[in-house]
């Protein structure tokens, strides 16, 4: 079986020797999964008011989802998660329930 081509990024002059440098500071965390059942899925998360309305105070959202986990941990087929705080939630392997 033939290897496929070692990809480059092509040169581009003057790269990187214009403008100001700044540091720029990334929001990321390290994920480690120990078994993997197949595929990692991507939930939207909508945070919604009984009458409807988004919840948009911030931190509000994130509390809820972990009190979600905490509830139904049973229900959830004990599935860990990882959540952005906004609308991405992330699962490695499908949840058995994808409303709540």
């Amino acid at each position: 079986m033939a290897k496929p081509p070692k990809k480059l990024p092509m040169s581009r002059k003057g790269f990187g020797t214009r403008g100001q440098s700044i540091q720029l500071l990334t929001n990321h965390f390290r994920v480690s999964i120990r078994r993997m059942d197949g595929h990692f899925y991507h939930y939207h998360v909508e945070v919604k008011y009984e009458d409807g309305g988004p919840v948009e105070a911030k931190g509000v959202c994130r509390r809820v989802v972990d009190k979600l986990q905490e509830t139904y941990a049973s229900e959830l087929a004990g599935r860990e998660f990882a959540y952005d705080g906004e609308k991405g939630l992330f699962t490695a392997g499908a949840l058995p329930q994808t409303k709540h």
